[in-house]
């Protein structure tokens, strides 16, 4: 199949083994609703891929298995990478603390 550069992300499909490890553990519905919700598929999350879209819908579906109480390192070896990758996109998403709420809790 002759796919080009820029849809190669789009013709990704998920290794078999990546398939059965979601289909035991039940990921496979709720992660691709979530896939589905940016408008990009669960192979496509699970694609090396680095465009914006894409990455969004990544961290979306780290957040939901933070959320579900997976460690980063579960979640890490999930989609094969650091656990520090999973951890440093995950903070970055989080919003700021305003400076006012910092010099309350101190002075309490």
């Amino acid at each position: 199949m002759n796919v080009s550069r820029r849809n190669a992300a789009a013709a990704y499909s998920m290794p078999r083994v990546l398939r059965e490890k979601l289909n035991v553990r039940d990921l496979r519905v709720p992660l691709g609703k979530i896939a589905r919700s940016h408008f990009v598929t669960l192979g496509e999350c699970f694609s090396p891929s680095r465009k914006k879209h894409i990455v969004r819908a990544r961290h979306a579906l780290w957040q939901h298995l933070r959320d579900e109480g997976w460690s980063y390192a579960g979640i890490g070896d999930l989609f094969g990478m650091d656990h520090t990758s999973v951890r440093a996109a995950l903070l970055s998403a989080l919003p700021p603390i305003a400076e006012s709420e910092v010099i309350a809790e101190a002075a309490e």
